[in-house]
């Protein structure tokens, strides 16, 4: 059976500069193995790789296989993400197959992305998820308050909400097995853009002309609110920063 499922989830933000995100903890993982028996056996199970830190970008995949005269199986994981403090962009997928003429075969496969992180101020998001599965692979996603221990959403679905000044976390999951003789394979994957609203400056969840008069309306005030630059001044630079997050939208 084959599942695809594709989430959009939706936020906006009030300011530009105190809006941004302070990442808590970056942990994104592949792993892979592999193996395979006749008479004897032949493993592979290359060490795990992981990108531990707070931001940046992480573009790798990781192969195991095994193969023997009657039996083989391989094992492929890979992720493309990158984390800053306005923007998550991340896909990743896992791949298992094994064959048994004789003997018995196996691999197994896992991509993650686990992030926690802290908006400076109450703001509203965008992230647009896609996750997919087949045969013996899964996948998830997980966003969740863990300030107020509370799931925000929980696989498939649409959500528009702001977000308070508390902690978040993005679980992103692919995993897939394959066994033979009597398994199956399986693959599955994720693909995920989320994005800080940088221009809905009256908070309803939409960019149109309205943020625009606001916007106006505090840089003619010379309101901190209207420093797109994050310069601590009001001037031009803040005029085109703002129009360049209107035009991104949300």
């Amino acid at each position: 059976m084959t599942k695809n499922v594709a989430v959009l989830l939706g936020c906006a933000l009030t300011s530009s500069v105190s809006a941004q995100l302070d990442i808590v903890a970056d942990v994104r993982t592949l792993s892979a193995s592999a193996h395979a028996e006749v008479t004897s056996i032949d493993t592979d199970n290359p060490v795990p790789l992981t990108h531990v830190g707070v931001g940046g970008a992480f573009d790798e995949s990781l192969r195991a296989s095994a193969l023997l005269a009657g039996a083989s199986a391989s094992a492929i994981a890979s992720q493309r993400s990158v984390v800053e403090v306005d923007s998550i962009e991340a896909t990743g997928s896992a791949n298992a197959s094994a064959s048994a003429a004789i003997g018995a075969s196996g691999s197994d496969a896992s991509s993650s992305l686990d992030l926690v992180f802290r908006p400076r101020a109450e703001v509203t998001v965008l992230l647009v998820a896609s996750t997919s599965s087949s045969g013996a692979g899964q996948s998830s996603l997980v966003l969740t308050d863990t300030t107020n221990h509370v799931d925000l959403q929980v696989g498939s679905g649409v959500l528009r909400t702001r977000l308070a000044q508390a902690e978040y976390r993005l679980l992103l999951n692919a995993v897939a097995g394959a066994s033979a003789p009597g398994g199956s394979g399986g693959a599955a994957g994720y693909a995920v853009v989320f994005k800080l609203c940088l221009a809905d400056l009256n908070a309803d969840l939409t960019v149109n002309t309205n943020d625009f008069f606001e916007f106006l309306a505090l840089y003619q005030r010379g309101d901190t609110r209207a420093d797109f630059s994050g310069d601590a001044r009001i001037d031009t630079n803040d005029f085109f920063g703002f129009l360049a997050a209107y035009q991104r939208g949300c």
